[in-house]
């Protein structure tokens, strides 16, 4: 559970990551590292959510949970990502939805699903295995236009996919 809730919690942070409001510190940074701080942070490490003041990102890793203090002291050329008051938390996949009964959500976001799909706007090409998966994840992600909003994508199938933690 907790590679889950890690691995959710680096997509976000990668997703906002995306945003280029990073706040300018006038240093030199290390942009692999990214101090997320400014905001609810919830880890759901536990039994129950766990808020904390700042996260900090080492390429595509949570390397660090706690106070912006103790960040900007362990990690002093990382860059700095001020979320503004905004909400930072895990993703959840669903493994497992009915197309049936959600033909309607389908409809109106991306697939990565393992065969090809033929939608009436755009033909979605099958996608096996982990790191083509992952791909097409990121390849959606950058194409949008909005950096900062929520991406639901369809399809993701553990036989196909693999394991994401």
């Amino acid at each position: 559970m907790k590679t889950k809730i890690t691995f959710s919690i680096v997509l976000i942070a990668l997703l906002l990551a995306c945003n280029n409001t990073a706040q300018n510190n006038n240093k030199a940074t290390n942009m692999e590292q990214t101090i997320y701080f400014g905001g609810d942070i919830i880890t759901m490490e536990g039994d129950k959510p766990e808020y904390v003041e700042a996260v900090v990102r080492d390429k595509d890793k949570i390397v660090f949970i706690g106070t912006k203090a103790d960040a900007e002291e362990q990690y002093p050329d990382a860059a700095f990502y001020d979320l503004k008051g905004n909400v930072m938390m895990p993703g959840f996949i669903e493994p497992h939805a009915h197309p049936v009964s959600i033909g309607g959500f389908i409809l109106a976001n991306d697939i990565v699903a393992p065969h090809e799909w033929r939608m009436p706007h755009k033909t979605y090409p099958g996608v096996k295995g982990k790191e083509n998966y992952l791909k097409a994840v990121k390849d959606i992600i950058d194409s949008k236009e909005d950096k900062t909003g929520t991406v639901l994508i369809w399809g993701y199938h553990k036989s196909w996919h693999g394991d994401l933690t």
